[in-house]
Parts: structure tokens; C-alpha cells; sequence
């Protein structure tokens, strides 16, 4: 923690201003205080909105970024429409064709300019179909090539990849869309929203 008082602890106080002159906590102490607990693995770190909000809604600057208490925010869900691949795992793609599917992996690169922070959906892109299916992201992780795969095989590779695992919610349309994969990340990957998805739809199809 040396590092963070000689480096952000001045910067934070002199930003966000003295908390208090005589007794208590300054804000660059109380979130050192969580910073530590998070690196130390902990688990039940108190909600930073419910003690520090009031303070910090004073201070000009945060006044602009933070959400007041009843500010209603709407955010479009966004989707990730992604190429299923033929696969030495069991069953994965017919999974997908039967809505039955609950994961979904990538291969060894991913782009980086996709925030998976703020993906909420998937639709799989089957080859010679187009999308169908809504799946929920339940939770992502790493994978090995070698796991995704179930492939003990020569050619089982460790190399790490993006696993996500599915809950299927609705179909988007009655029937399979095709959509342009030339507009794709590395012709694999769409990150769009369900009010843009339909200008990605091929017409006519």
C-alpha cells in the first residue's frame, strides 16, 4: 500500500477534498481500506455507495457522474452474435439447433474492443441458418482449448478461451435470419443491441 499513499492518496484528497479535520476517515484511507480487503480476497466489502454517496454527491465533479437516488437509467441490453464452430465436444452444436445449449466458447482470440462487462445476451449464428435463439449470459470464465473441446487427442491444445454459459430465454424470430458476416468481428462476432440487430438481418431472407 506504500505505492497508493505516494501515488493516488494526494490526488484523491485533493480532488474529492478533506473528509473531516480533527477526527475520522479521509476518503483516500477509506478506500485504501477497500482496496485492501479486495486484494486480500475479501468477500463482504460494505456497499461504498451506502457510506460514502452523500459525501461524494457534494463534490462538484462527482455531482456529474454519479446517479442520484431515484434516477431512472435506460440501457440498451446488449448482444453478442457469435459463430458456432464445428467442435470435437459432444453434442455442442446440435445443442444450439435444439435451444438446449448452456456453452458457448471462443477461440483463442477475442476482440478486445468488445466490453464483455456489459453483454447481457447471445445469439448463436448457426452456418447456413443465420440467428434464431436468445440465450441469457449466465456467467463467463477461461477455458482451455483442451476442456471446451473434451479433446484428449494430439492435437489438445491448453491455449486459454472466453466460455459462456447459456440459459436459453425466446426465440427472436419464428424462422433462422441471416445476417451479413462480412459486417463481423473477424467474421465471428456482432456486438450490437436488440433494437440495432435488425440492420445487421439480410433483406429478402
Amino acid at each position: 500500500m506504500e505505492q497508493f499513499d505516494a501515488l493516488l492518496a494526494q490526488t484523491i484528497d485533493s480532488t474529492l477534498g478533506l473528509r473531516c479535520t480533527m477526527f475520522g476517515y479521509q476518503y483516500s484511507e477509506i478506500l485504501r481500506s477497500l482496496m485492501c480487503a479486495y486484494l486480500c480476497g475479501g468477500s463482504c466489502i460494505e456497499d461504498v455507495t451506502n457510506h460514502l454517496m452523500e459525501h461524494l454527491s457534494l463534490h462538484l465533479t462527482v455531482q456529474h457522474v454519479i446517479p442520484q437516488k431515484g434516477t431512472v437509467m435506460e440501457v440498451d441490453n446488449r448482444v453478442l452474435v457469435g459463430v458456432v464452430r464445428p467442435s470435437h465436444r459432444r453434442g455442442y452444436e446440435k445443442s444450439f439447433l435444439n435451444q438446449s445449449a448452456t456453452l458457448y466458447y471462443t477461440g483463442a482470440k477475442f476482440p478486445s474492443t468488445i466490453a464483455l462487462q456489459d453483454l447481457h445476451y447471445f445469439l448463436p449464428y448457426i452456418k447456413g441458418k443465420g440467428i434464431r435463439d436468445v440465450y441469457e449470459i449466465v456467467r463467463m470464465r477461461t477455458i482451455t482449448g483442451k476442456e471446451a473441446k473434451q479433446d484428449e487427442g494430439a492435437d489438445a491444445t491448453d491455449d486459454l478461451r472466453l466460455a459462456f454459459e447459456l440459459r436459453f430465454s425466446r426465440q427472436l424470430y419464428k424462422e433462422y435470419r441471416m445476417i451479413d458476416v462480412l459486417q463481423m468481428k473477424d467474421l465471428t462476432f456482432l456486438d450490437t443491441t436488440f433494437s440495432d440487430i435488425d440492420g445487421y438481418v439480410s433483406s429478402g431472407i
